[in-house]
Protein backbone atom coordinates (compact mmCIF):
# COMPACT_ATOMS: atom_id res chain seq x y z
CA UNK A 1 0.00 0.00 0.00
CA UNK A 2 2.94 2.50 1.34
CA UNK A 3 4.62 1.65 -2.31
CA UNK A 4 1.15 2.41 -4.27
CA UNK A 5 0.65 5.57 -2.25
CA UNK A 6 4.48 6.76 -3.16
CA UNK A 7 3.87 5.72 -7.11
CA UNK A 8 1.14 7.91 -6.94
CA UNK A 9 3.11 11.03 -5.39
CA UNK A 10 5.58 10.74 -8.48
CA UNK A 11 2.78 10.63 -10.93
CA UNK A 12 1.59 14.16 -9.51
CA UNK A 13 4.88 15.33 -8.93
CA UNK A 14 5.68 14.93 -12.90
CA UNK A 15 2.48 15.54 -13.82
CA UNK A 16 2.40 19.24 -12.69
CA UNK A 17 4.96 20.96 -15.19
CA UNK A 18 8.05 23.00 -14.02
CA UNK A 19 7.43 26.48 -15.32
CA UNK A 20 8.63 29.39 -13.82
CA UNK A 21 5.95 31.61 -12.38
CA UNK A 22 5.94 35.14 -13.57
CA UNK A 23 3.53 37.99 -14.42
CA UNK A 24 2.68 36.45 -17.95
CA UNK A 25 -1.04 36.07 -18.25
CA UNK A 26 -0.82 34.23 -21.22
CA UNK A 27 1.18 30.91 -22.33
CA UNK A 28 1.09 29.94 -25.96
CA UNK A 29 1.40 25.95 -26.37
CA UNK A 30 2.87 24.46 -29.37
CA UNK A 31 2.06 20.94 -30.81
CA UNK A 32 2.51 19.53 -33.99
CA UNK A 33 0.66 20.67 -37.17
CA UNK A 34 -1.69 17.19 -37.37
CA UNK A 35 -5.17 16.41 -36.01
CA UNK A 36 -3.97 13.90 -33.66
CA UNK A 37 -1.39 16.54 -32.15
CA UNK A 38 -3.94 19.49 -31.54
CA UNK A 39 -6.66 16.96 -30.41
CA UNK A 40 -3.84 15.59 -27.73
CA UNK A 41 -2.98 19.23 -27.02
CA UNK A 42 -6.88 20.83 -26.03
CA UNK A 43 -6.46 18.05 -23.21
CA UNK A 44 -3.23 18.66 -22.10
CA UNK A 45 -3.93 22.51 -21.32
CA UNK A 46 -6.89 21.08 -18.47
CA UNK A 47 -3.47 19.85 -16.71
CA UNK A 48 -1.31 23.20 -17.80
CA UNK A 49 -4.17 25.22 -16.21
CA UNK A 50 -4.34 23.52 -13.18
CA UNK A 51 -1.17 23.15 -12.66
CA UNK A 52 -0.74 26.91 -12.88
CA UNK A 53 -3.97 28.58 -11.59
CA UNK A 54 -4.55 32.51 -12.89
CA UNK A 55 -2.71 31.60 -16.30
CA UNK A 56 -4.73 30.85 -19.50
CA UNK A 57 -3.30 28.81 -22.42
CA UNK A 58 -3.51 28.99 -26.23
CA UNK A 59 -2.52 25.94 -28.72
CA UNK A 60 -0.22 26.88 -32.11
CA UNK A 61 0.00 24.60 -34.42
CA UNK A 62 3.54 24.32 -35.67
CA UNK A 63 4.19 21.97 -39.00
CA UNK A 64 7.52 19.97 -38.40
CA UNK A 65 9.50 18.52 -41.06
CA UNK A 66 7.28 15.17 -40.93
CA UNK A 67 4.28 17.13 -41.41
CA UNK A 68 5.20 18.60 -44.68
CA UNK A 69 6.47 15.41 -45.66
CA UNK A 70 3.44 13.56 -44.73
CA UNK A 71 2.84 11.54 -47.90
CA UNK A 72 6.64 10.38 -47.09
CA UNK A 73 6.90 6.74 -45.35
CA UNK A 74 7.90 6.57 -41.59
CA UNK A 75 10.13 4.38 -41.83
CA UNK A 76 12.23 6.49 -45.11
CA UNK A 77 12.72 8.82 -42.12
CA UNK A 78 16.50 8.01 -40.60
CA UNK A 79 16.68 11.23 -37.89
CA UNK A 80 13.96 11.22 -35.49
CA UNK A 81 13.73 15.01 -35.01
CA UNK A 82 11.76 15.28 -38.30
CA UNK A 83 9.04 15.11 -35.70
CA UNK A 84 10.36 17.70 -33.57
CA UNK A 85 12.28 20.11 -35.36
CA UNK A 86 9.82 23.21 -36.08
CA UNK A 87 8.33 23.22 -32.28
CA UNK A 88 12.28 23.21 -31.32
CA UNK A 89 13.14 26.18 -33.24
CA UNK A 90 9.42 27.93 -31.92
CA UNK A 91 10.56 27.47 -28.35
CA UNK A 92 14.04 29.01 -28.97
CA UNK A 93 12.59 32.25 -31.17
CA UNK A 94 10.25 32.39 -28.64
CA UNK A 95 7.35 31.88 -30.60
CA UNK A 96 5.58 29.22 -28.02
CA UNK A 97 6.57 28.83 -24.47
CA UNK A 98 5.54 25.13 -24.13
CA UNK A 99 5.68 22.31 -26.40
CA UNK A 100 3.39 19.05 -26.35
CA UNK A 101 4.94 16.17 -28.21
CA UNK A 102 4.15 11.96 -28.01
CA UNK A 103 7.31 10.42 -25.96
CA UNK A 104 7.83 8.21 -29.02
CA UNK A 105 8.54 11.05 -30.96
CA UNK A 106 11.57 12.38 -29.81
CA UNK A 107 15.03 11.73 -30.56
CA UNK A 108 16.87 9.27 -28.49
CA UNK A 109 19.29 11.80 -27.70
CA UNK A 110 17.59 14.50 -25.79
CA UNK A 111 18.96 18.21 -26.58
CA UNK A 112 20.22 19.80 -23.79
CA UNK A 113 18.75 22.72 -24.76
CA UNK A 114 15.43 21.52 -23.66
CA UNK A 115 13.89 19.75 -20.74
CA UNK A 116 10.78 17.23 -20.61
CA UNK A 117 8.77 19.26 -17.80
CA UNK A 118 6.09 16.70 -17.08
CA UNK A 119 4.85 13.53 -18.38
CA UNK A 120 1.78 12.44 -18.07
CA UNK A 121 0.41 9.12 -17.16
CA UNK A 122 -0.08 6.61 -20.20
CA UNK A 123 -3.74 5.69 -21.30
CA UNK A 124 -4.90 2.70 -23.58
CA UNK A 125 -1.32 1.50 -25.10
CA UNK A 126 -3.68 -1.34 -27.28
CA UNK A 127 -3.31 -1.05 -31.27
CA UNK A 128 -7.07 -1.89 -32.92
CA UNK A 129 -8.09 -3.12 -36.20
CA UNK A 130 -10.87 -0.47 -37.63
CA UNK A 131 -12.81 -2.40 -40.18
CA UNK A 132 -16.77 -1.47 -41.70
CA UNK A 133 -19.77 -2.50 -39.87
CA UNK A 134 -20.60 -6.36 -38.87
CA UNK A 135 -17.51 -7.43 -39.50
CA UNK A 136 -14.42 -8.56 -37.36
CA UNK A 137 -10.85 -10.23 -37.37
CA UNK A 138 -11.85 -13.81 -37.96
CA UNK A 139 -13.71 -12.22 -41.50
CA UNK A 140 -10.27 -11.14 -42.84
CA UNK A 141 -9.47 -13.66 -45.83
CA UNK A 142 -6.36 -13.77 -47.20
CA UNK A 143 -5.66 -11.16 -49.90
CA UNK A 144 -7.60 -8.48 -47.77
CA UNK A 145 -6.28 -4.92 -48.40
CA UNK A 146 -5.02 -3.55 -44.75
CA UNK A 147 -4.01 -0.07 -44.30
CA UNK A 148 -1.21 0.42 -42.10
CA UNK A 149 1.13 3.48 -40.76
CA UNK A 150 3.85 1.85 -38.39
CA UNK A 151 5.85 -1.15 -39.80
CA UNK A 152 5.67 -2.65 -36.18
CA UNK A 153 1.83 -2.88 -36.60
CA UNK A 154 2.39 -4.77 -39.95
CA UNK A 155 4.82 -6.85 -38.60
CA UNK A 156 3.02 -8.07 -35.56
CA UNK A 157 -0.18 -8.23 -37.10
CA UNK A 158 0.93 -10.41 -40.00
CA UNK A 159 1.70 -13.07 -37.08
CA UNK A 160 -1.59 -12.75 -36.14
CA UNK A 161 -3.44 -13.27 -39.79
CA UNK A 162 -0.96 -14.57 -42.89
CA UNK A 163 -1.57 -13.81 -46.28
CA UNK A 164 -2.93 -9.97 -46.31
CA UNK A 165 -1.58 -7.40 -48.48
CA UNK A 166 -0.49 -4.25 -47.06
CA UNK A 167 -1.42 -0.73 -48.20
CA UNK A 168 0.74 2.08 -46.36
CA UNK A 169 -1.69 4.75 -45.40
CA UNK A 170 -0.25 7.97 -44.95
CA UNK A 171 -1.53 11.12 -43.97
CA UNK A 172 -3.60 12.42 -40.48
CA UNK A 173 -6.03 9.80 -39.01
CA UNK A 174 -9.68 11.00 -40.64
CA UNK A 175 -8.14 10.93 -44.51
CA UNK A 176 -6.84 7.04 -43.51
CA UNK A 177 -10.20 6.64 -41.85
CA UNK A 178 -12.27 7.97 -45.30
CA UNK A 179 -10.12 5.42 -47.25
CA UNK A 180 -11.79 2.52 -45.50
CA UNK A 181 -14.86 3.74 -45.88
CA UNK A 182 -14.64 4.45 -49.56
CA UNK A 183 -13.52 0.93 -50.08
CA UNK A 184 -10.04 1.33 -50.97
CA UNK A 185 -8.94 -0.99 -47.93
CA UNK A 186 -10.54 -3.67 -46.12
CA UNK A 187 -9.39 -3.13 -42.31
CA UNK A 188 -6.99 -0.17 -41.34
CA UNK A 189 -4.57 -0.31 -37.89
CA UNK A 190 -4.75 2.27 -36.19
CA UNK A 191 -3.55 3.08 -32.15
CA UNK A 192 -6.75 2.55 -30.05
CA UNK A 193 -5.34 6.73 -28.12
CA UNK A 194 -6.50 7.77 -32.09
CA UNK A 195 -9.62 6.79 -31.75
CA UNK A 196 -9.91 7.97 -27.88
CA UNK A 197 -8.02 11.36 -28.73
CA UNK A 198 -10.38 12.13 -31.79
CA UNK A 199 -13.38 10.38 -31.50
CA UNK A 200 -14.44 10.14 -35.18
CA UNK A 201 -18.10 9.95 -34.16
CA UNK A 202 -18.77 10.53 -38.31
CA UNK A 203 -18.01 7.08 -39.18
CA UNK A 204 -20.08 4.35 -39.05
CA UNK A 205 -17.19 1.52 -38.00
CA UNK A 206 -15.95 -1.24 -35.74
CA UNK A 207 -13.47 -0.64 -33.70
CA UNK A 208 -11.57 -3.75 -32.35
CA UNK A 209 -8.81 -3.75 -30.02
CA UNK A 210 -5.87 -6.54 -30.09
CA UNK A 211 -4.52 -7.19 -26.68
CA UNK A 212 -0.91 -6.28 -25.70
CA UNK A 213 -0.09 -10.09 -25.43
CA UNK A 214 -1.12 -10.06 -29.07
CA UNK A 215 0.88 -6.84 -30.27
CA UNK A 216 3.24 -5.15 -28.03
CA UNK A 217 2.74 -1.69 -27.71
CA UNK A 218 5.86 1.03 -29.21
CA UNK A 219 7.54 2.61 -26.16
CA UNK A 220 6.53 5.58 -24.57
Amino acid sequence: MKKNKEQRQIIQDIRAPKIRRSDRIEYVVGVRDQDMAYAQGKIMLNDLSSAIPGATFRLESIKCKADRLSLSPLYSFSDASVFTDGLDRALLDGTIDIAIQSLHELPEQSDPRFAIAALTPREDARDLIVMLPQRSIDDLKPGDRIGYFSERQKMLFSRLVPNLQYRYTTGSILPRLERLVNGEIEALLLSAIDIIRLNPHQYDLIYQPISVDLMCPPPG
